[in-house]
């Protein structure tokens, strides 16, 4: 689909706002107009008391044209299945088997609905939890301020056309996720699987497949390089096999399989290159996302031992200490970093920056399990 300019776009919303109005106001002349062959019905059966049988096949037949109205009625349904589809069809056939309480009943509780009624749907959960930093994402101790934001300012425009009711905006919006590959935007697109729109859902579901089918080439390819034995290709495997755990494409359990293939990779790397002491940090940090804190705590602290690592080691240890809720130690290890402080010089402004909030902290929570001991 070829992006649409702004004055394009706009001229876009004026159309379908348009379009809306004119659909629901057509559904609203035709419920009006059914609604007066009914009242019709009831003066010809009230005419004369008891009615006569030319009186009631009289009145059956405004009946049914009353409930054909509604039932008959479709303004673009392809456009607005709401106001061209499914009201209608619901009004005409309650009013059907429910004479003059159905006719009027039914259009003023949509009405009511749509004015009071607000979705609490799919989406807005999605909006309200999902979209928030939590547990299962990157612990945003590993990412700079800067990044966040960038992908706040990328991605919540999208969320909110993905919101809305436009579905030329919903299939821009997916391809743009889909050029994104961030875990947020993979996040948006299997939120969209779930779309009132087929033609969305198809989009959302072509574009997974297609992220999921490039990752797997990498995957293949990355493994085919490293069967050679290189170190350099073990650890490329290593990096390809944990950006996958991370890219939200896979489940739980594959999640969990990749991170495992990960990590043993990385140390299969180490076992050739033993000087790479970065590279204890990145299995250290894999061990904290699949719970095994004891080996997590035994990578970092093997990390305190290098000066290009050290920094980064105390930092892993206030983040397992933190993630086992272990209060007491997390003291101990903040007072250390307070204590001695190591040469940051050659270490990352952010980790830097992360060292001196650790440093300075006198407890981690303002709860009970965080008081002095």
């Amino acid at each position: 689909m070829t992006p649409l300019s702004q004055p394009d776009l706009t001229n876009e919303h004026i159309r379908k706002r348009r379009q809306r109005t004119r659909a629901y106001t057509f559904l609203l002349v035709v419920c009006l107009v059914a609604m007066a062959l009914e009242g019709a019905a009831c003066f010809v059966l009230l005419e004369s008391i008891p009615p006569t049988p030319r009186q009631w096949i009289f009145a059956a037949a405004l009946h049914l044209a009353s409930s054909a109205l509604p039932l008959f009625y479709a303004y673009k349904p392809d456009s607005f299945p709401g106001a061209g589809w499914y009201l209608p069809k619901l009004t005409g056939l309650i009013a059907l088997f429910l004479p003059v309480i159905g006719i009027v009943g039914m259009p003023l509780t949509i009405a009511i609905t749509r004015r009071f009624v607000h979705s609490q749907g799919l989406a807005h959960d999605f909006d309200r939890d999902t979209l928030k930093l939590s547990a299962e994402d990157e612990v945003a101790i590993r990412r700079s301020m800067d990044d966040l934001l960038r992908e706040e300012l990328a991605t919540q425009p999208i969320v909110d056309i993905l919101l809305g009711g436009d579905e030329d905006l919903k299939r821009g919006a997916i391809m743009l996720l889909k050029r994104m590959k961030s875990p947020r935007a993979i996040r948006l697109l299997k939120e969209s699987l779930s779309d009132v729109s087929t033609e969305v859902r198809f989009f959302a579901h072509t574009a997974l497949s297609q992220l999921e089918e490039d990752a797997m080439e990498r995957l293949e390819k990355a493994e085919e390089l490293a069967a050679s034995g290189d170190s350099r290709a073990i650890r490329d495997y290593a990096v390809t096999c944990r950006d996958y755990a991370h890219s939200g494409l896979p489940e739980a359990s594959m999640k969990t399989y990749y991170l495992e293939e990960a990590r043993k990779l990385f140390r299969q790397y180490l076992d050739k290159e033993k000087q790479d002491y970065a590279t204890h940090i990145e299995i250290g940090k894999i061990c904290i996302e699949l719970k095994d804190h004891t080996a997590a705590l035994n990578t970092f602290s093997f990390a305190l031992d290098y000066p290009e690592t050290h920094l980064e080691g105390r930092l892993g240890r206030c983040w397992v200490y933190y993630d086992m809720r272990d209060w007491q130690q997390l003291r101990r290890e903040m007072y250390t970093m307070r204590v001695n402080k190591p040469d940051t010089r050659d270490s990352d402004e952010f980790n830097r920056a992360l060292y001196v909030f650790w440093a300075q902290q006198d407890q981690p929570s303002k709860g009970p399990a965080g008081a002095r001991a």
